[in-house]
């Protein structure tokens, strides 16, 4: 689940550590899903929640960050006013301009603009940014269930598909294709992260996950408890997929290494 509760100027990771955030839409660092999310939350969350006003006059949905993508109630979700063309919903993954989210903030629909305030001005960074989200990242399936038809085409009783299976024989079962938005009928299609010595340093490689945290979790010995490793690249929010994320550390870190990815 994702948390954060504003932008944070001149961000200190020493300080800061432990303080959920908003990301700007220019900290590619971290996933696009993060970044558009925080703007949903900030420029249209203060009406767009349980019991506010743009629930009230408009579509059902809620966007907040602190939700899933789920709880949001936005994937593929109705159009309650002046919907422009049958295909159109409120978000609609891999294609914005089907989107009604984004159609209203590109100010070349028929859809009243939003976000409502200084709305004769399109904020095209923002507009951009969404777009990108849900062309490019956003996923049509926010759960196991909704995942596991996706790529099976079947239903629960299908056995191949129940969360320990691993129907590709890549060594990860089905839990974990989804944990890490990759395809469980496909072998080639994984996430694994890599380990490696190098002289006087151990240099740990991984690529982030949108809408997922990647942590490392690190031990000395197998009879002590694992804890986050204090060199992970991140706050605890997802990082940019397509960006290969390097931890490097002296050989003297010796121990034992695992990942552990929070939905």
């Amino acid at each position: 689940m994702l948390h954060q509760y504003g932008y944070l100027d001149n961000y200190n990771p020493d300080v800061h550590q432990s303080l959920p955030r908003h990301t700007r839409p220019n900290e590619t660092e971290y996933s696009l899903e993060h970044r558009a999310r925080s703007y949903i939350d900030v420029n249209c969350a203060y009406c767009h929640q349980e019991n506010g006003v743009g629930n009230v006059t408009g579509g059902v949905w809620d966007g907040r960050a602190h939700l899933d993508l789920k709880d949001m109630l936005i994937l593929n979700g109705v159009v309650n006013r002046g919907k422009a063309s049958p295909d159109h919903q409120m978000l609609t993954a891999k294609s914005a301009d089907d989107s009604v989210l984004y159609k209203r903030m590109d100010g070349s629909s028929s859809y009243a603009q939003m976000p409502p305030l200084a709305k004769n001005s399109v904020d095209y960074e923002g507009a951009e940014l969404i777009a990108n989200w849900i062309n490019n990242e956003i996923n049509p399936y926010s759960t196991y269930t909704e995942w596991k038809l996706y790529h099976f085409g079947r239903g629960s009783e299908y056995p191949l598909a129940d969360p320990e299976q691993d129907p590709d024989n890549d060594g990860f079962n089905n839990q974990w294709e989804w944990l890490t938005n990759t395809n469980g009928y496909d072998g080639s299609d994984y996430w694994q992260p890599s380990m490696s010595v190098d002289g006087d340093s151990v240099n740990i490689n991984f690529r982030g996950l949108n809408n997922r945290v990647v942590r490392v979790l690190h031990t000395p010995s197998l009879d002590q408890p694992w804890t986050v490793w204090n060199a992970n690249p991140n706050e605890d929010l997802p990082l940019n997929p397509d960006i290969l994320h390097e931890i490097i550390q002296p050989t003297e870190t010796q121990g034992f290494f695992k990942f552990e990815i929070v939905e």
